[in-house]
This record gives structure tokens, C-alpha cells and sequence, in this order.
């Protein structure tokens, strides 16, 4: 009985580190008009600092738009990159009338050392309108990832026992 209450204590301590991690402050906000767009510089003091990229975009109904991000260092030299899709799409069913879109995605990334580095923001899409794409870059204290997961695993095993014990 007593690691049900503990193992639930810590899931939500956990829960409110994640919240804790995944606060940050804005570095930077850049809106890109075009297919290929240098951001930055980007200057970051510290070790191991942790920076989510927030990418936002609205693509039109029925339209498509991969959003690459490449992290180059001070000489823009490729380190490494991540994107995503971002889409709009409608239709009808036997449910009736749908619409769905992705209109946003976000990535933690950890840089390694102190430096300047940049940010080269691709687009490809089929699209008629050109790329109007936010780009939020905020400072986090660290990745919520792994206190999420341990909250996940340790409130899952109070719920398990409590539902046992209702059996």
C-alpha cells in the first residue's frame, strides 16, 4: 500500500520538474520568407545548453510544406539537422466532413559547447503561396523527455494496483 502512495508522489514530482525543465527564456524570433534562410548568429555561453526550436507555419487546404533546420557552427559548417511536415488537409467520409492540419512542430537540441552557431531554415512544398514560417529559439534549463517518461512509468503502476485491488 505505502509504494502506491510514494510511486504516485514521485509521478507527479516528476510531472513538476518536467514543467520546470521545459521553461526557458525567448534568444530569438525570425520570421522566413524564403525557400533558404540563414538565422542567427546565435550566442550561447554555457556548456550543454539545451534550445527549443519552435517552427510555425499555416500551409493553405490541401497543400504540404517540409520545414529542415541544419545547426551550423561559427564557420557555418553543417553539424547537424532535423524538419518536419507541415500540412492542412480536408475531406469527407461516413463520418461526415473532416479537416486536419499540422501547423507546428518543436525540437530539443543540445549544444555541446560555448560558441556562435546558426541556423539554416529550408523549405520545400507544394504550395502556391511562398514560405511564411515563425521561428521561435528559447534557452530551456533541460530536456523534460526522461521526467515525463518516469512520471508516465511511475503513475502507471498506482493506477495498476488500485485497479487490481477494485477486481
Amino acid at each position: 500500500m505505502k509504494y502506491r502512495y510514494i510511486l504516485g508522489i514521485y509521478g507527479i514530482v516528476c510531472l513538476i520538474t518536467a514543467l520546470v525543465m521545459s521553461s526557458g527564456t525567448e534568444v530569438a524570433r525570425e520570421t522566413v520568407m524564403e525557400n533558404e534562410q540563414l538565422v542567427g548568429p546565435i550566442k550561447l555561453d554555457g556548456n550543454n545548453t539545451v534550445l527549443n526550436i519552435e517552427i510555425r507555419n499555416i500551409v493553405e487546404m490541401m497543400r504540404w510544406r517540409y520545414v529542415g533546420i541544419d545547426v551550423l557552427d561559427s564557420k557555418q559548417n553543417y553539424l547537424f539537422g532535423f524538419g518536419d511536415e507541415l500540412w492542412s488537409e480536408t475531406g469527407r467520409d461516413s463520418g461526415g466532413q473532416w479537416t486536419e492540419r499540422k501547423k507546428e512542430y518543436d525540437m530539443d537540441i543540445t549544444i555541446p559547447n560555448p560558441g556562435t552557431y546558426y541556423l539554416k531554415v529550408t523549405t520545400e512544398s507544394n504550395s502556391r503561396e511562398g514560405p511564411v514560417v515563425t521561428l521561435i529559439i528559447t534557452k530551456v534549463l533541460g530536456s523534460a523527455f526522461p521526467f515525463v517518461v518516469l512520471a508516465g512509468l511511475a503513475l502507471i503502476y498506482p493506477v495498476v494496483l488500485i485497479l487490481k485491488k477494485m477486481d
